[in-house]
Order: structure tokens, then sequence, then C-alpha cells
């Protein structure tokens, strides 16, 4: 009793939440955008992130281990 019900939003939150949505989405598209134009996109794949354990302090990934991938299969996906 007396305690807010944890599914209902109050209505400046929410406006909150869709504010920050609607800003990140225009960046979003513009990346999009960009990748689109650009001929060939490299994208990660599992082997590209290194687990995180108490020996590998610094989190660094394999970014060379990237595959390319062309225009048209990136648009599909």
């Amino acid at each position: 009793p007396g305690q807010q019900d944890p599914t209902q939003e109050s209505r400046e939150v929410q406006e909150s939440i869709l504010n920050v949505l609607e800003r990140g989405a225009e960046v979003s598209v513009r990346i999009l955008e960009q990748l689109l134009g650009a001929g060939e996109v490299r994208a990660p794949v599992i082997a590209t992130f290194n687990v995180r354990s108490h020996e590998n302090a610094p989190l660094s990934h394999s970014w060379q281990r990237c595959v390319s991938v062309a225009d048209e299969q990136f648009k599909y996906q």
C-alpha cells in the first residue's frame, strides 16, 4: 500500500525517455545512411569481442577480425 506500481511511469519520465530516443534516432539514421553509401562495411563478428576477466582489466577488442560485408548484403540485413 502507498507504493507506486512499477509498471506505471509518470508522464515526465515517459517524455524524458521519448526525448532521449528521438535524439538517438537522428544520430542512428545519419550513421546508417553513411554506411549504406560506403560500398562495403566492416562488420564485427563474435571473435572480434574479447571476454572480460580479471586478467584482462583494460577491455580491448580485435577489430581486425571484422569481416567485409557488401553494401547490398548490409542493406538486406
